[in-house]
């Protein structure tokens, strides 16, 4: 159990965490290939004919106002290269809720019968609420913590993606502020910046084993994440993963592929950085339903 003057700690890091310069910082999810549309609205319609699904992340267990994550998912491939879908979250941290549901849009530009340029843009919304109840009562004057009350804003993403047989790259900008529609205790949402690049090989043919060695990097110009890792899928059904996310510690995780349509996922980060003391593992689930560009 905490002690009092750890609790203290570690609420003055999740609010140094959450609000800096006033604006949150975004979710970066470990098994991001399960929903490349959360991040870059290019990926729409992509790699799959449909995509939908379900994540649910527990970061810093069991760190009493730890991050919460539950994300649901749904994009596909439309007449003529175009993509749509939606993507709904909600977290919870501290004494913030959020819900942000955004709509991305996508086209794609096949460069050849291998090569496929696509661009996205999608628009979002975010409500953000936040209780003086998680806040220590030495704190509740401290002007520089938001008050207690709710707001909604709309913010746009916009991002670009390059795919082929064996390479796959990606930028994207999310959390571009539009406008404020209601509340207001002086948060703001900021821009985020997002890179991935992932390659893809085939190191088995026999068994159809592939393996892809991928890198995810994300920063609101304040803080960067990063993660990097090799994953392997045999068959097409059975994958194992395994890497570091540069901010928090090693990864690993694995899952299956029924039907190659339905996916079952789960990862485990063992925590290596200054919450070690009170932390040791965030974990990540993942339920995906997909179907191929050719069904």
């Amino acid at each position: 159990m905490c002690s009092t003057s750890m609790k203290s700690i570690l609420t003055i890091l999740l609010f140094s965490i959450l609000f800096t310069a006033n604006a949150q910082q975004e979710t970066f999810f470990n098994q991001f290939w399960n929903n490349q549309t959360y991040y870059n609205p290019a990926f729409a319609g992509l790699e799959h004919k449909m995509q939908a699904g379900a994540m649910y992340r527990n970061q810093w267990d069991p760190v009493n106002g730890a991050p919460i994550d539950i994300h649901a998912f749904y994009n596909m491939r439309l007449k003529d290269h175009w993509g749509a879908g939606i993507n709904a979250q909600y977290g919870s941290i501290g004494f913030n809720d959020q819900v942000n549901i955004s709509i991305p849009a996508s086209y794609q530009l096949h460069l050849n019968e291998r090569n496929i340029l696509a661009f996205g843009a999608a628009l979002g919304f975010n409500h953000l609420t936040t209780t003086g109840n998680f806040i220590p009562p030495e704190t509740w004057n401290d002007p520089h913590l938001p008050t207690q009350g709710s707001q909604q804003h709309l913010s746009g993403h916009a991002g670009v993606a390059y795919d082929n047989s064996w390479i796959t790259g990606s930028v994207s900008v999310r959390s571009v502020p539009i406008a404020q529609l209601g509340g207001g205790f002086g948060y703001q949402p900021v821009a985020h910046l997002y890179g991935m690049l992932r390659f893809k090989l085939n190191v088995a043919r026999p068994t159809n084993t592939k393996l892809f060695l991928e890198a995810n990097f994300g920063t609101d110009l304040v803080l960067p994440a990063l993660q990097t890792n090799a994953r392997f899928l045999f068959n097409n059904k059975l994958s194992v993963f395994g890497g570091i996310d540069w901010t928090n510690g090693v990864l690993l995780g694995g899952g299956y592929d029924l039907y190659r349509k339905f996916r079952l996922n789960y990862s485990l980060t063992m925590i290596r950085n200054n919450l070690s003391q009170v932390t040791n593992f965030t974990h990540e689930f993942a339920f995906v339903c997909t179907l191929g560009l050719n069904e």
